[in-house]
């Protein structure tokens, strides 16, 4: 018997647009449009940057070498709950703040 489980995306403000700025470039207006449609279709829970949270992604980048968007993400995972999906090696550097999935 397969087993069901509950999985919510989210998405931060910060990476929501960095995706955009990545996909515009790379990839023109069109394919940014098309590719934007497919992320919004995926019903990410796109997390709000409140003052809380840019403080406390503050607090972070201040403390370690990670990106503003990194420490962004881990802020909002905290304040979530949430784990971090990434094969990215730079959060090897906050894996004790958040819990992360490796892949």
């Amino acid at each position: 018997m397969a087993r069901k489980y509950h999985l919510s995306v989210y998405d931060t403000f910060s990476l929501l647009v960095h995706k955009y700025i990545l996909t515009k470039r790379r990839l023109g207006d069109s394919r940014k449009i098309e590719i934007l449609g497919r992320i919004h279709q995926l019903s990410f829970n796109i997390i709000p940057a409140t003052n809380d949270l840019v403080f406390e992604a503050a607090e972070i980048k201040a403390d370690y070498p990670i990106s503003s968007a990194d420490s962004f993400a881990v802020a909002c995972a905290r304040d979530q709950s949430a784990e971090i999906v990434t094969g990215d090696p730079d959060f090897k550097k906050v894996e004790h703040l958040v819990k992360i999935h490796w892949i």
